[in-house]
């Protein structure tokens, strides 16, 4: 299993997690 393309799209998660926690405030 690579961990490369898991990194990337935990990357792309907190992006959006903090996306949605500045619209919220």
């Amino acid at each position: 299993m690579s961990v490369e393309p898991v990194f990337s799209i935990l990357k792309l998660h907190l992006r959006e997690m903090l996306l949605i926690l500045i619209i919220m405030n």
